[in-house]
């Protein structure tokens, strides 16, 4: 109530000296609202929205509106698709010598760019806009650029590449709280791809995110950090945590529309724990979202348990309409655009000077592509010697890491992260695994492991899909990530296991896991 009055009385004060004064400054009012925009967003706004901008007489001030409430739009998370006010603030700025506006332009056509899934605009926007957000001395700003940029990275499954630039943005906005704890989060996700071993370390970050959460009255910060936790927990397989994370992501909904996806995450931290009536009904409650990706991931879920419960005829339909919403949505992947992008920006037009934000992210990218640069020229030499003494196979000259590091380089585990990207982002992919496909991903494996595939299938007769599984397991990716690259429910993986395991190789299954087995064998 106290906020409303006082979000009233600044527009009132405004309006009133505005009526009473025909020759007012305008930009003074501008300025204000400007010294409210990071503190009081919401007042920001509600003042922008009052302005009469008809009374805006000068390119200055009308630019400096468009700034504004493009600023204060985003910070209130609104999503804005229209640039129109942005790009005139932009061509204003870029005619001037005012390097903080310039900044600000550039960052917050970035943006909008971002929220309009125009992910090379948004990418060349903020690399233009760090150098002068530098210049001007706008740390906050800069740790905001490099926020996004790593999101960028993180949006296309360029992991690496995101946790140095999230690193880089937690050290200049050591002072900003909400940064650092978004932040954690999202290295602590990062982390999680990685498989099970990195589950403690992504643990340890989301909730240290979580302490910071609990004590900040942002509402998308906790919703997010919650979020996160679920997930975690229902990859731990910690059905009790995950649902205690997703009632409590689903009580700090305000808006309605938003609420559909927390429907959703509480729904399937139910399924998890096979509790599937209330899995049932929390997804039902989701159902009415708009979001195509959600309705999916939904219809998936509703399938399954139709199964379960031994309604054939409901998880067929279900089947056909998570099929039909999976069809509906495009594969939106730019990672080329993105990475093109930022060698223009960087290298095309580098500034006379950079700055040392610059250099150590441009470091935490070159060095590991040199890196694999200089490894293929050895890995190159090897094949040479190979071709004149093929009593040295390359195997016996390159160590286990060396192939796992080659491995992640190679096409078919970028297809795979592909996949588990656009399960993660749009609750299915438009991709899948191919024969051709699975012949280099079982040959990658080989070079890792020793040839363990002949093992298997000489030793305990397996078939080409067991095989499949057992490299799937071998390459360490988590239980939640297998069932996106078969095209199968979690309890379906884990039921071939088992078999595996029991019937192939004689192992209790409480005895021993399938994972551990296989590297024993090695």
């Amino acid at each position: 109530m106290r906020k409303a009055i006082i979000t009233t009385l600044s527009v009132l004060i405004v309006l009133l000296s505005i009526a009473c004064n025909t020759r007012v400054n305008y930009n003074k009012y501008l300025i204000t609202i400007d010294s409210l925009i990071v503190q009081q967003p919401d007042t920001a706004l509600s003042m922008l929205e009052a302005f009469p901008t008809n009374s805006l007489q000068t390119q200055a001030d009308s630019a400096y509106y468009g700034l504004l409430m493009t600023e204060a739009r985003d910070k209130n998370y609104i999503i804005q698709t229209n640039d129109s006010l942005i790009q005139s603030a932009l061509t204003y700025y870029n005619g001037t010598n005012d390097i903080e506006k310039r900044a600000r332009a550039h960052y917050y056509s970035g943006c909008v760019y971002r929220d309009s899934r125009k992910k090379k605009e948004a990418m060349t926007q903020f690399l233009m806009a760090e150098p002068l957000a530098e210049e001007a001395g706008e740390k906050r700003l800069l740790s905001l650029i490099y926020f996004n940029i790593g999101h960028l990275y993180y949006s296309q499954n360029l992991n690496t590449q995101a946790d140095s630039t999230y690193r880089l943005a937690a050290q200049i906005g050591e002072k900003d709280p909400v940064l650092q704890a978004s932040v954690l989060t999202q290295r602590g996700l990062i982390q999680m791809e990685k498989g099970e071993a990195s589950y403690p370390e992504a643990e340890k970050m989301i909730l240290k995110a979580l302490s910071i959460a609990e004590n900040s009255p942002n509402i998308r910060l906790k919703e997010s950090v919650f979020t996160s936790l679920c997930l975690l927990y229902n990859w731990m397989e910690n059905g009790e945590k995950a649902i205690e994370f997703a009632k409590r992501n689903l009580g700090v909904q305000a808006n309605p529309d938003t609420c559909y996806k927390a429907f959703e995450l509480l729904g399937s931290a139910y399924y998890q724990i096979s509790q599937y009536d209330s899995a049932h009904y929390y997804l039902q409650k989701a159902l009415p979202t708009k979001h195509f990706a959600t309705k999916a991931s939904i219809y998936m879920y509703l399938a399954d348990i139709a199964k379960e419960q031994g309604d054939l005829a409901t998880s067929l339909e279900m089947e056909r309409k998570y099929s039909a919403y999976l069809n509906s949505m495009q594969n939106n992947s730019q990672t080329d655009e993105i990475i093109t992008a930022e060698k223009n920006l960087r290298f095309n037009s580098l500034p006379e000077k950079l700055s040392t934000q610059s250099i150590s992210l441009i470091l935490s990218i070159g060095i590991p592509l040199t890196f694999i640069g200089i490894l293929a020229i050895f890995i190159h030499v090897l094949f040479l010697r190979k071709k004149q003494n093929t009593t040295h196979p390359i195997a016996a000259y390159i160590p286990e890491e060396i192939h796992e590091e080659m491995f992640e380089q190679s096409d078919v585990y970028k297809k795979m992260k592909r996949i588990i990207q656009s399960y993660k982002t749009n609750g299915g992919s438009a991709e899948m695994m191919h024969k051709n496909d699975w012949r280099q991903f079982i040959t990658e494996t080989d070079k890792c492991w020793s040839n363990i595939t002949s093992t298997l299938q000489s030793r305990y007769g397996l078939t080409e899909d067991e095989i499949r599984l057992c490299c799937l397991y071998l390459a360490d990716l988590p239980a939640s990530h297998l069932c996106h690259i078969l095209n199968c429910t979690r309890d379906t993986v884990y039921k071939r296991a088992d078999r595996i395991l029991e019937q192939r190789m004689g192992f209790a299954h409480k005895e021993a896991s399938l994972k551990n087995v296989l590297k024993e064998l090695h």
